[in-house]
């Protein structure tokens, strides 16, 4: 039997809440990251969570679970890279659930995957979290996921990190 790993399944619009619902009740592990957005009406604020990434849901299994997957009402099928089922490392699920933990309302944004820069977050409030960070900027974050080809970009504090380059054994702070 082959080892469970993080699988993308693509999912009918609108259906994210419910697929990670119905993978609940099968038993499967599956994670589907919620972004907190805040919508103004005339007289009030309303918070109101959605899927971070659309018609998509993680789910970790083996070979043996993909049918039960698939045969999910609301699942249109898995996510390919290179004619293969798209991995996604545990270290980006552990980081996509972090960053949701510490910022309020997060943005997804394209990036060119590039994965030679590597840092450590020092500061609160992302406190002994490890990624790859892209850019730090006086009111942004960005965490970059490479096996999605996404970032994640929150506001922020320039003095919240400390860019660290990553050369073999040694460690240069820049």
């Amino acid at each position: 039997m082959k080892q469970s790993q993080w699988h993308i399944v693509y999912t009918r619009p609108q259906r994210e809440k419910k697929v990670a619902e119905l993978f609940n009740r099968k038993k499967l592990k599956n994670y589907c990251p919620l972004n907190k957005i805040q919508i103004k009406y005339s007289n009030k604020t309303k918070i109101i969570t959605e899927p971070l990434f659309t018609s998509y849901v993680f789910v970790h299994l083996n070979e043996e679970e993909k049918s039960a997957v698939l045969q999910t009402p609301g699942v249109l099928g898995f996510v390919y890279w290179l004619n293969q089922p798209a991995i996604i490392k545990n270290e980006e699920i552990a980081a996509i659930n972090f960053f949701l933990q510490d910022y309020p309302q997060v943005i997804v944004e394209n990036i060119a995957v590039n994965t030679d820069e590597a840092v450590c977050i020092i500061n609160e409030p992302l406190m002994v979290r490890k990624g790859n960070v892209m850019e730090v900027t006086n009111h942004d974050s960005k965490v970059m996921l490479p096996s999605l080809g996404y970032s994640l970009v929150a506001d922020s504090q320039k003095e919240n990190s400390e860019r660290f380059i990553y050369r073999e054994e040694s460690r240069v702070r820049v």
